[in-house]
């Protein structure tokens, strides 16, 4: 019972993160990467959905930064950067591959760097000039479904800013539509008392769960989230033509 208490009161947190969100939030950093390389990095659930997700609607929108959605493991591969901006994203600050990339890039002097993080206590805040800070404290709980929205709205933000700056023709009243339609979606989901019982007893009773979608990192965080709410192998498998 404690648990689900505390999922409500998550998600209920989900649906209020949503209505204040405010799309201009990135306006300055998207002004200052303008049409540089753009990386979007960090590590499971604070990366996948956000970094991918933001990746798609940059495709959609048209605009014109290459974008690299990596987690930081595979950025740690990398010699050179060039001219770019990184933004690594992590929900406590403390992962351990976030803050072994952000001290490779300072030991190349990359300094074009944003963090993203909880607030200004955790290690990997503490050591770039440039961050953006997540409302509220951590969720309890197993999921952590407000901080992963919170980021991902973040990028989605920034994505749009950019395609407003390079005139992509984004229209800002639609997506505060949008957003609103969101909000009132979500929350007659979480206050609704149907369940599908049918489905839900399939995820319990399967032994392993197949997740087939476009790859824009939902499939990616219903995998992460599935196994650890069932303890149970989840895959992913990117595709549209299934």
């Amino acid at each position: 019972m404690a648990e689900k208490s505390i999922s409500y009161k998550n998600l209920q947190g989900v649906i209020d993160f949503i209505r204040g969100f405010d799309i201009e939030r990135s306006k300055k950093l998207a002004n200052n990467i303008r049409k540089h390389k753009l990386y979007l990095t960090g590590m499971g659930s604070s990366f996948f959905f956000p970094a991918k997700f933001a990746r798609d609607r940059a495709i959609r929108l048209g605009v014109e930064n290459p974008i690299v959605a990596l987690p930081s493991s595979e950025l740690l591969r990398t010699n050179y950067f060039g001219v770019g901006h990184i933004i690594i994203s992590s929900l406590s600050g403390m992962t351990r591959e976030n803050i072994y990339l952000l001290e490779l890039l300072l030991s190349q002097k990359f300094l074009s760097i944003t963090t993203i993080s909880y607030n200004a206590t955790t290690p990997l805040i503490k050591r770039t000039n440039r961050h953006l800070y997540l409302d509220g404290k951590m969720e309890k709980g197993i999921l952590k479904p407000r901080g992963i929205l919170n980021i991902a709205l973040v990028l989605d933000s920034l994505i749009m800013q950019l395609a407003i700056n390079q005139r992509r023709g984004f229209d800002v009243n639609k997506a505060n539509e949008d957003l609103k339609l969101l909000a009132e979606q979500s929350a007659n989901i979480i206050d609704s008392d149907k369940e599908d019982e049918e489905l839900i007893n399939l995820f319990l009773n399967a032994k392993q769960v197949v997740v087939i979608g476009p790859d824009n990192g939902l499939g990616d965080e219903v995998c992460i989230s599935g196994v650890k709410l069932l303890k149970k192998p989840f895959y992913y498998i990117s595709g549209t033509n299934w």
